[in-house]
């Protein structure tokens, strides 16, 4: 499975959610926010059956967050 990167804005109401969600879940908040992503596209059926949900916490290459 390859993946790719890109930039998303968020206003700041929603950074400040992401940022405790992933505090709570002790996930880095890219990794946090890739994990929503993920689940949101699989509940809508968009990806095939069987698919990962990942990544784990702590899992993955993630570059250091500037905020």
């Amino acid at each position: 499975m390859g993946y790719g990167r890109f930039m998303i804005t968020l206003y700041d109401d929603e950074r400040r959610a992401l940022w405790e969600l992933a505090k709570r879940e002790r996930r880095d908040p890219r990794e946090q926010a890739a994990l929503a992503i993920r689940r949101d596209l699989a509940q809508r059926g968009l990806l095939q059956d069987g698919a990962e949900v990942g990544p784990e916490p702590g899992g993955g290459e993630v570059a250091p967050c500037q905020s």
